[in-house]
């Protein structure tokens, strides 16, 4: 049964994908939703501080 529910119609752009393509599609939204609740366990880890972003604060151009 698949985890990802939404409303198909014919004309939208997904409305007829291949099973592999599904599978696919599946696969990237599984790794983004990953990628953030890792995230967001290690903001939750850190007692809630942002780690600061290195790029950001480099002091360049501004």
């Amino acid at each position: 049964e698949p985890v990802y529910v939404c409303r198909r119609w014919e004309g939208n752009t997904d409305a007829d994908l291949s099973i592999d393509r599904i599978n696919v599609n599946n696969q990237y939204k599984d790794q983004l939703r990953t990628f953030e609740l890792r995230a967001r366990q290690r903001l939750l880890a850190s007692g809630g501080k942002r780690p600061k972003n290195k790029r950001a604060n480099s002091g360049r151009g501004r």
